[in-house]
């Protein structure tokens, strides 16, 4: 069951030129299907980061306003402890990451700028991973296509010299051909999910950036001023005493 289950899915991955090819030893069939080979990986490599990317990247992952208002509202009226439990509870990535660093910023570890910020930095990395591979991806594809279309006409000519057939001459060309064709296809499916992905980040991250924003002046207020007070406190304390 096993064998043929394998059978099955090298003639799925590669034309019959290339596996007569890599039956009888040909080095340069061999290099075709390696080629083959590498561009299957990639497609299905590019198709997982677009599963992954189209599941992480819903908008139900990054906002949800009325806990972003709640946290907001605990972080207005000092209530660090409860604002630490309401972004815990929430289940969007900026509340989880804003967890954290909200637990640092009570333990007097980092100033509520410093949280939100590396709160910011976090959200971005996570809504960018995976983008540079997806790109990788799509400058790679092509020159693996074209890779395998110059090895195939190597192989198809090679093939006529020793057979003098026109049939073998026009498999190996058509081989030749397929990899490019494959390698744009490859590239093209990585390009376009990677503009679309990025159009849905650059979204996403205006509405986080808006709620982070909030916190930061929810926590601004929350201060006291303590300057001021001093300001109005000094003078009374440090005025030379009245002589009659």
């Amino acid at each position: 069951m096993i064998p043929q289950f394998f059978q099955r899915l090298i003639h799925i991955i590669l034309p019959e030129a290339v596996i007569e090819g890599v039956t009888s030893g040909e080095p340069a069939s061999l290099t075709i299907a390696a080629v083959y080979t590498a561009l299957t990986v990639i497609s299905i490599l590019a198709l997982a980061v677009v599963v992954e990317r189209s599941v992480r990247l819903r908008m139900q992952r990054w906002v949800y306003p009325s806990a972003e208002r709640e946290i907001e509202s605990a972080v207005q009226d000092g209530a660090i402890d409860k604002a630490l439990a309401l972004c815990r509870k929430c289940r969007t990535i900026p509340a989880q990451l804003l967890g954290s660093e909200l637990d640092a910023h009570r333990r007097g570890l980092a100033p509520i700028e410093e949280s939100v910020e590396t709160t910011e930095e976090l959200s971005a990395l996570s809504m960018r991973a995976n983008l540079d591979l997806l790109a990788t991806m799509a400058k790679l594809a092509p020159l693996l296509g074209l890779l395998g279309t110059v090895l195939g006409m190597m192989m198809a000519f090679d093939q006529l010299d020793a057979n003098a057939r026109k049939e073998t001459l026009a498999q190996g060309i058509t081989a030749a051909l397929d990899t490019t064709v494959r390698g744009l296809i490859v590239a093209i499916f990585c390009l376009a999910f990677e503009r679309v992905f990025l159009r849905r980040i650059q979204r996403i991250a205006l509405r986080v950036d808006h709620f982070l924003r909030s916190v930061l002046r929810a926590g601004r207020s929350d201060r006291p001023n303590h300057d001021e007070n001093c300001a109005e406190e000094l003078p009374s304390s440090s005025s030379p005493p009245v002589t009659s």
